[in-house]
């Protein structure tokens, strides 16, 4: 399963870091991964607020709470930059210290005993097959979605005034 997630994984960057790099924004892999502690330390706050006894695991609310932190604090630094008063790597660098600063405050005020260590850095060694599943089927949603926007995503990546004055939906290609 490893080999599988490394693979999969390994499609998604190869696919993604050349839009990343073209668009400056080399800090957005750190700062959405960062911002997942903001995503646990809300997913504390709801198991002690509904009184969950897993104390030592990560339940599968828990991984959906921090998912959509994510694709939130994402979306939020997509926000923040696409308004031109801030560049991307400012805007990432402030949604990833609120993220981390709001997660250690609430992870701390409700004593929650979850491993998050090792849910936030974890060991490729030891995903199961569930996860390989999982990275294969995103790998292949993104390599499908790339092949359908290439063209308009690699123009929008060098020259986003020309794409927009072409009709390229350059927000749509921003989020």
């Amino acid at each position: 399963p490893s080999v599988i997630t490394g693979a999969a994984l390994a499609l998604m960057c190869s696919l993604l870091s050349v839009l990343v790099v073209l668009k400056r924004m080399a800090f957005v892999g750190q700062g959405v991964s960062h911002a997942a502690f903001g995503g646990m330390g809300i997913a504390a706050v709801l198991s002690a607020m509904l009184g969950s006894t897993a104390t030592l695991g990560v339940s599968t609310g828990q991984y959906a709470i921090v998912f959509a932190f994510c694709l939130g604090a994402g979306l939020l630094m997509a926000m923040l930059s696409r308004r031109g008063r801030i560049e991307a790597d400012t805007a990432i660098g402030i949604v990833l210290v609120a993220s981390m600063a709001m997660g250690s405050l609430l992870i701390f005020a409700t004593r929650s005993t979850v491993q998050w260590e090792s849910f936030l850095f974890g060991s490729i060694l030891q995903v199961g097959w569930v996860d390989a599943i999982i990275a294969g089927i995103v790998g292949v949603i993104i390599l499908a979605t790339m092949l359908i926007v290439r063209r308009p995503m690699l123009f929008w990546a060098f020259d986003e005034n020309a794409a927009r004055a072409w009709g390229v939906r350059t927000r749509l290609m921003q989020l």
